[in-house]
């Protein structure tokens, strides 16, 4: 598994000295909510050790990174959100050797020297990020806020500790079981959530179609490929087993109890800086 990162920035140690600030967005009104396109992969995590994974900064601790990632392009924005106030996190930037300050149409934008990654600074508490165009996510995301996604779903992002969502999927996400990309067509949105249950981590997936009898396919489908899989590593699920773990409910299918790793999110968002 290659690590990858959403986003590696080293800032100096001077954000040791950074304040606890507000961000302008809040778990009523979360930056998730005003990202993504259909077939995007809208992802968030609150989970520290899984931020790290994506971010490597000193001296900062964010609380949150959400972000939108197209698989077919690999074009990617979104944000990070910690406590820390928009003078000290410009001010790191400007002192940092890893980073170019340029004016876009009025706007502050740092260029990392090495990659495609912008920054903007655009208030206390918040820094926004993409590999191309980061003044118009800073307009549709920042200034505009245009809500993308549904009270419900958002709700349903932040209230896990990571989640995925992708509305209409244009590639099948890697869970590990041999789905083909040829039943996309039938997907409403795929949402994958990421709890903790006891001392250990456990993910489920809702696999919605677009009606009931793609549901029934989808069904039998997935409980194939799961039976597949887990022979594959030796194990025979039992009947009860496979009535615990895959469910169906109406036009929605679920996967539930996963063992989870960090490795299966950074599998699937596959982003290269």
């Amino acid at each position: 598994m290659k690590k990858l990162k959403f986003i590696s920035i080293i800032f100096i140690a001077f954000f040791f000295f950074s304040c606890a600030t507000n961000n302008p967005f809040t778990d009523n009104n979360p930056y998730v909510s005003v990202i993504g396109e259909p077939g995007d992969y809208i992802f968030t995590t609150s989970d520290q050790a899984l931020i790290n994974q994506f971010v490597s900064v000193e001296k900062v601790s964010f609380y949150r990174i959400s972000g939108s990632y197209n698989p077919v392009n690999q074009n990617y924005y979104g944000a990070l959100e910690g406590k820390f106030s928009k003078f000290i996190a410009e001010t790191g930037l400007n002192l940092s050797n890893e980073f170019k300050k340029i004016k876009i149409n009025n706007l502050n934008v740092w260029v990392h020297n090495k990659s495609s990654l912008q920054i903007v600074v655009p208030a206390n508490g918040i820094i926004l990020f993409a590999n191309k165009d980061i003044d118009s996510v800073y307009e549709m995301t920042y200034k505009f806020k245009e809500t993308r996604l549904s009270p419900e779903i958002t709700r349903s992002l932040i209230n896990a500790e990571t989640s995925l969502y992708i509305k209409k999927p244009s590639v099948m996400p890697n869970f590990g079981l041999d789905l083909s990309d040829s039943s996309l067509e039938r997907f409403d949105y795929i949402f994958l959530s990421v709890n903790k249950n006891d001392n250990s981590k456990k993910y489920s997936v809702e696999f919605s179609m677009t009606s009931q009898e793609f549901s029934d396919s989808f069904f039998k489908l997935i409980k194939m490929a799961y039976t597949t899989a887990k022979r594959q590593e030796g194990i025979r699920p039992s009947v009860e087993q496979l009535k615990e773990t895959i469910t169906q409910e109406l036009k929605s299918v679920y996967l539930k109890n996963q063992d989870y790793s960090d490795e299966i999110v950074l599998d699937i968002i596959d982003v290269k800086i």
